[in-house]
């Protein structure tokens, strides 16, 4: 049976092998369910999926030290302490990065739908919100790390959106997992995630 994804915004994606211009393999994933299928997973490679936009396709395996279910307990905690569902958390090299999506920007569009819309579009607004909830775009916004020394604390760092230097800042000394947890999670979704600086 041919390998398949079905990604966040429930889409079927196929794996398909090409080959590069020297000859070599090379795979990438389609929604098409023709041409050269693959049936498992090349040795050495794992199907991963962006939180971001949804995208599949393999990427090399690593010896993870993070399990699935301590990604999947964070995605659970980061959604109650937030109180959003709009909230992924993939495992990126050895570090829990967590994303949200722009719930502030659903609202204000269900909002204007609400306003403006009749009875039937009005009837019909949480199947919207939910469907912007899958299909739309999530931004990565805090990291958790374990530290080296003590698997038991973790670094947290937050992104910073200052266009020309986009990148990663540390926000605080590092801390037991749900600490962190229960010190930054509630700010996701919120202007105070904005105020989380190391100064």
């Amino acid at each position: 049976m041919p390998v398949s994804h079905v990604n966040r915004k429930g889409r079927k994606y196929f794996l398909h092998e090409g080959k590069t211009s020297t000859g070599k393999p090379k795979y990438f994933f389609s929604q098409d369910d023709e041409g050269t299928l693959v049936d498992e997973v090349p040795a050495g490679y794992a199907i991963f999926e962006k939180p971001d936009s949804g995208q599949v396709y393999l990427r090399k395996s690593v010896a993870a030290k993070i399990s699935e279910a301590e990604r999947l307990y964070v995605q659970d905690e980061c959604r109650r302490l937030a109180d959003s569902e709009g909230v992924l958390v993939s495992v990126e090299h050895d570090a829990l990065v967590v994303y949200t999506a722009s719930e502030a920007e659903i609202d204000r569009t269900v909002e204007m739908i609400s306003k403006w819309g009749g009875m039937f579009i009005t009837s019909r607004l949480e199947d919207y919100r939910q469907s912007e909830l899958r299909e739309g775009r999530y931004d990565k916004m805090l990291r958790f790390t374990p530290t080296a020394a003590d698997r038991r604390l973790y670094r947290v760092e937050r992104w910073c959106f200052r266009g020309s230097i986009d990148n990663w800042i540390s926000i605080g000394t590092a801390l037991p997992l749900q600490a962190a947890l229960e010190t930054y999670a509630p700010h996701l979704q919120r202007e105070s995630f904005f105020e989380l600086t190391p100064w």
